[in-house]
């Protein structure tokens, strides 16, 4: 047995394990990103290098260039336009030649061949380079603001200037020496008062750096992806030896640590549950008590630990032998779950739904018995009030049935009079005219005669609408037999029969297949002898009559119709249509009672489902229904 209020246990090894290696994953991701960020700088740094190399590279090329020129004093070249001669040379006396062929010559000087030959490398690349003084021949060699301030440094003493500065929107990499005067520039520049060895100007160098820093952007994206790579091996080399170091640790706790874990799980959990958790020991006492005993009922887990009997007395006595009996065995119990009343501290009733099952060591030492109690209190009173409302809707189901029972005897008793009481006055009156008409008949004239066959008429009507009444009775209180059903062999039976009752008929009658429906056959062979039958006699003076039964598909439903090419009627009266004795032709035009199409609706509606039509005057009807 664990004493509850045991010191937790030191910190584990999995613990310092996890600590120790997000330390070295931070380390490791630090030097690796010192690592990109070094190498980065390196990058930009070896890019301007290698801009610097390029600048010095073509000042020496520009100053090898001239002084070659300058040696030779200079050369010769044909006269074009891009090669006029040079007006800031005119006060030399061999500036132009003619040579014996009749060819006009002119003198390029160093700097004129030095700014051309510039012009013509800066439409080939990104280095441009300038001769430019601070006294000058040529305005066309004046020097920039970043030029003036080193030649004005030139003369002060500075041998080079080399900075990064912007052209216009470029960045550049801008080199500048000083140009020192020699013999050779005295030809040229000797009306400027220089002398040998003084600084007459200065040659510079641009070199674009767009291009080198395009370079090493790449190289910088080449070397993060090489970087990335290697910092994911070492997190994956980092991440299997954690793993590694957690299994080597964990192998190393003993089974008290592991028990004591186990225990702070449980208490964790059982701390904060909803239900009232216990764990009773082998002796009956109580090694632990959620909290929320107190919630349900009343008492404090101290009070139950200090008095092991306290559940006992505050049980219902109806059920406190079914409590000493499962919570006071010296045994060890099977999984069991059943419920109890019990009585809170304040005297209120609480059920209580009791669950339990063993609890053994790693050694499989007996350790008790952990218990979880529910509060149902609110299910039982839910319980009692659906039995209450289960007894009430009985009374009143029997009360609704007993008055059901009334109303269908009383119709019973009604129809049974009409059937009997009203049919003997209308068989007298049909009788006696009868009677008169055979007996009497020569001695009336036309219009007595005439009388007598409409009171006759009537009578055999009024019959007809007691039958169907009747009818229409019975389908209501019929008790329906369900069964599948295939309505398409049933329409045409009802074809044939009605072709056979008048044989000179000539009507096109169409059947097609349709599935099956569940329902009562006789009812809705009742239905379809109304529907087909009413087309039947709408289109008895129609030339080329036709019937068709059949069925089509709305998404998930079947629907039937039955449509014919006669009379039709007008779909303003459609509300009308099924209601009992409202008849949209006059019995001149066409023979009927009214109670037929308020007898389909009765069946289709008794089988759950609805029927509604579609008609024109003059062009038939379709009448729809589901099931």
């Amino acid at each position: 047995m664990i004493d509850d209020t045991a010191t937790l246990p030191p910190k584990s090894i999995g613990l310092i394990i996890r600590k120790y290696a997000l330390i070295l994953f931070v380390a490791w991701t630090g030097l690796i990103a010192m690592l990109l960020t070094w190498d980065a700088h390196e990058t930009r740094l070896f890019a301007l290098k290698d801009a610097q190399s390029n600048a010095l590279t073509s000042y020496d090329k520009d100053v090898a260039f001239r002084d070659w020129a300058t040696t030779h004093g200079g050369v010769y070249v044909p006269i074009d336009e891009n090669t006029p001669p040079n007006q800031y040379l005119s006060n030399i006396k061999e500036r132009d030649l003619i040579t014996p062929s009749g060819r006009h010559l002119t003198l390029m000087n160093p700097a004129y061949m030095a700014r051309q030959m510039n012009e013509f490398f800066s439409k080939k690349g990104s280095v441009f380079g300038h001769i430019t003084s601070l006294k000058l021949k040529n305005p066309n060699n004046k020097p920039d603001k970043w030029e003036e301030e080193a030649l004005k440094g030139f003369e002060k003493g500075e041998k080079e200037r080399i900075e990064i500065s912007n052209i216009g929107d470029a960045p550049f990499l801008r080199l500048m020496r000083p140009i020192i005067t020699k013999e050779g520039c005295l030809k040229c520049h000797a009306d400027q008062g220089y002398k040998v060895g003084d600084i007459r100007g200065g040659v510079t160098v641009s070199v674009g750096l767009e291009p080198y820093y395009a370079e090493a952007r790449t190289l910088i994206r080449e070397h993060s992806v090489g970087h990335g790579l290697i910092w994911l091996l070492g997190s994956l080399g980092l991440l299997i030896g954690h793993g590694y170091a957690r299994r080597l640790g964990s192998a190393r706790e003993d089974a008290r640590e592991a028990l004591k874990e186990s225990e702070l799980a449980y208490r964790t959990v059982a701390e904060f549950t909803y239900n009232w958790e216990t764990w009773i020991g082998p002796g009956g006492e109580y090694l632990y008590v959620s909290p929320s005993c107190e919630r349900i009922s009343g008492y404090t887990r101290d009070e139950f630990i200090a008095n092991p009997n306290l559940l006992k007395s505050i049980a219902r006595h109806d059920d406190r032998e079914k409590v000493i009996a499962h919570f006071y065995a010296d045994k060890e119990p099977p999984v069991s779950n059943f419920e109890f009343c019990i009585f809170t501290k304040s005297g209120e009733e609480r059920w209580i739904s009791h669950s339990c099952q063993s609890v053994y060591g790693d050694n499989g030492d007996w350790l008790g018995r952990r218990g979880s109690n529910t509060d149902i209190t609110p299910l039982k009173q839910a319980e009692r009030e659906v039995y209450a409302l289960n007894r009430e809707l009985d009374d009143r189901v029997k009360h609704r049935t007993a008055l059901l029972d009334a109303a269908n005897k009383e119709l019973e008793a009604f129809s049974y009079s009409v059937s009997h009481d009203l049919r003997a006055p209308l068989r007298s009156l049909d009788g006696f005219s009868l009677a008169v008409l055979n007996d009497y008949g020569d001695k009336l004239d036309e219009r007595g005669k005439d009388y007598l066959r409409r009171i006759r008429g009537g009578a055999k009507k009024m019959g007809g609408l007691i039958e169907d009444m009747l009818k229409l009775s019975h389908i209501t209180r019929d008790e329906m037999r369900m069964e599948k059903v295939n309505l398409t062999p049933i329409a045409k039976s009802i074809g044939d029969e009605l072709r056979k009752l008048e044989p000179q008929r000539i009507v096109k009658f169409v059947t097609n297949e349709t599935r099956t429906v569940e329902g009562d056959v006789k009812l809705l062979r009742v239905a379809l002898e109304n529907l087909i039958g009413n087309s039947w006699k709408f289109t008895g003076k129609t030339q080329g009559a036709k019937i068709e039964f059949g069925e089509i598909q709305t998404g998930d439903e079947t629907v039937f119709f039955v449509r014919d090419n006669g009379a039709g009627f007008d779909m303003s009266y459609k509300e009308m249509l099924f209601s009992p004795f409202h008849r949209l032709h006059t019995s001149d035009e066409f023979e009927g009672t009214g109670i037929g199409l308020a007898t389909v609706k009765r069946i289709i509606t008794r089988h759950g489902g609805r029927i509604w039509a579609e008609a024109e005057v003059g062009k038939g009807s379709t009448f729809y229904f589901v099931i």
